[in-house]
């Protein structure tokens, strides 16, 4: 994957982080070839409809949960690790 493009911006991200900063991949249908799949990204809200909206599509929906602000840094080499690590 191609990195993504960062948007210029003068916000601090590190001072938007919490006390914990966390992160969740999930691969669904890890072991099978799926032509079509979604990715779902969003905080531990998404994580509980992740499994009923892959139930409603019909198709595999793989996951990047994450604490992290959108414009930090850190979220999008999130990202693109999923992506590096095989995800999608």
């Amino acid at each position: 994957m191609d990195t993504i493009a960062r948007a210029a911006h003068h916000i601090d991200c590190g001072k938007r982080r919490e006390k914990i900063e966390w992160l969740n991949y999930w691969w669904s249908s890890a072991d099978a070839d799926a032509p079509k799949r979604y990715l779902l990204i969003g905080d531990s809200i998404s994580r509980q409809y992740r499994g009923k909206l892959e139930t409603i599509s019909g198709v595999p929906v793989d996951y990047i949960g994450t604490s992290s602000f959108v414009l930090d840094e850190r979220f999008l080499k999130e990202i693109e690790a999923f992506f590096d690590l095989g995800g999608g």
